[in-house]
């Protein structure tokens, strides 16, 4: 690839042993000027990196031409009484007609009577190189004091009890061990098995749970819900990661946790992400390519990707094509939908809970039919309904995947491509 161009390179003799050579092949081939890079695109990390060796090279690999221009820059040593004093004149008026630019190699030349009398020990001395005031390059010294941002609660609660175990104890925050019953965290769970805040013990912990359970039956009560929901969320994590306790026991002493809101919330605490604009982005990033590659798909699986895709003519909203991508995708890697959603489609009231008894983790749906009843989703964990009254097969998804994390639980493998 050269700027917007694609062109195939042969190598009658095969990939060269050094970099070196490659560059004079590819300068002699396309009749390039002398001042470029190599880089080649990487297929684990899906971008250009730089080439340092043939060595990472293959058969068909793409490599990407990077024209660079040559800057030289001439430094000359100033007076300063005072290490963060201004740049001379003299100086500012080297470096004034520098431009800046994307890529460049620089060749810098200091003057060697100025170089050789400069003491490292002596701010008199001190060599400066004047701020350049062109975009792109800093205009102000740096700071003498960096202020760093904070992490979320959750994770500054973590760092705040390691330095006070470390001051008491000597040991790492590291160095403590995970029990050896305890499953590994998931992906992106900064604060899997948080230690409990400062001055907080179990049972002080205990007795918020208690009041927690008097709170969720108060109506627009969220707020007092989300703040003694995050209070206690270390002594949540435990008992869920070290005791396994069934979901029908989670379900009576945490519902909180069982409430859309507080899955989402729960979510953000383990892993300091927004669930639902996290899940949104990333399939509607992906939702035309996708859409365009199940109206490709041939075989004995075109017609049951056809009466998927059959449903965009009905109705072209976003849910809609979240949810037509979504079963497409099980389509496409023979999965069966069933395993992630079951449809009851003549049932007016509640499901039956003897019909649920053998879902371990699954989506629920009822409703939606040619009379107009709405489609209304819910999610049922070891046989129980823990959530009821969502609106569209892809905010059950998200919620799914929000209880898996909350409870911790593993995907399943019956979906492991989708």
């Amino acid at each position: 690839m050269i700027k917007h161009d694609a062109h195939k390179l042969s190598l009658p003799s095969g990939i060269p042993d050094s970099v070196e050579e490659l560059e004079r092949v590819v300068k002699e081939t396309f009749n390039l000027p002398a001042n470029f890079a190599l880089h080649y695109m990487d297929a684990d990390f899906g971008d250009f990196f730089s080439v340092t060796t043939t060595a990472t090279l293959k058969d068909r690999d793409t490599i990407k031409v990077v024209f660079v221009e040559p800057l030289l820059i001439t430094l000359r040593a100033i007076d300063s009484p005072q290490y963060m004093s201004t740049p001379s004149q003299d100086a500012l008026s080297t470096l004034s007609s520098l431009s800046s630019s994307d890529a460049v190699s620089t060749e810098s030349s200091v003057n060697s009577s100025a170089a050789s009398s400069v003491q490292y020990g002596s701010s008199d001395d001190t060599v400066l190189l004047s701020p350049l005031k062109t975009q792109g390059m800093r205009s102000q010294h740096w700071p003498m004091q960096f202020d760093i941002p904070e992490f979320p609660y959750e994770t500054e609660l973590i760092l705040q009890t390691g330095n006070e175990e470390f001051l008491k104890t000597g040991v790492l925050l590291n160095d403590h061990s995970r029990p050896a019953a305890v499953k590994k965290p998931h992906k992106a769970e900064l604060n899997y098995l948080p230690p409990f805040p400062p001055g907080e013990t179990k049972q002080t912990l205990e007795r918020v749970r208690v009041e927690l359970l008097s709170d969720f039956k108060v109506r627009d009560n969220r707020k007092a819900i989300g703040e003694k929901m995050a209070r206690t969320f270390s002594s949540r994590r435990q008992e869920i990661v070290e005791d396994s306790p069934p979901v029908q026991d989670l379900l009576e002493r945490w519902p909180a946790l069982f409430d859309v809101i507080q899955v989402k919330e729960e979510f953000k605490r383990l892993t300091a992400t927004d669930l639902e604009s996290q899940f949104y982005s990333n399939l509607d990033k992906y939702t035309d390519r996708l859409l365009r590659l199940f109206h490709s798909k041939g075989g004995n699986a075109a017609r049951k990707m056809n009466e998927v895709l059959i449903l965009l003519d009905q109705d072209d909203g976003v849910d809609n094509r979240r949810e037509v991508v979504i079963y497409g995708l099980m389509v496409y890697f023979s999965e069966n939908a069933e395993h992630l959603i079951t449809h009851y489609q003549h049932t007016n009231g509640d499901i039956d809970p003897d019909d649920l008894k053998d879902h371990t983790l699954k989506i629920v749906t009822k409703g939606g039919s040619t009379d107009g009843s709405p489609l209304e989703a819910g999610i049922v964990l070891e046989g129980v309904q823990v959530i009821a009254g969502l609106q569209s097969v892809p905010n059950a998804c998200v919620i799914r995947v929000g209880l898996m994390y909350a409870v911790n639980l593993s995907y399943p493998k019956s979906e492991v491509h989708v």
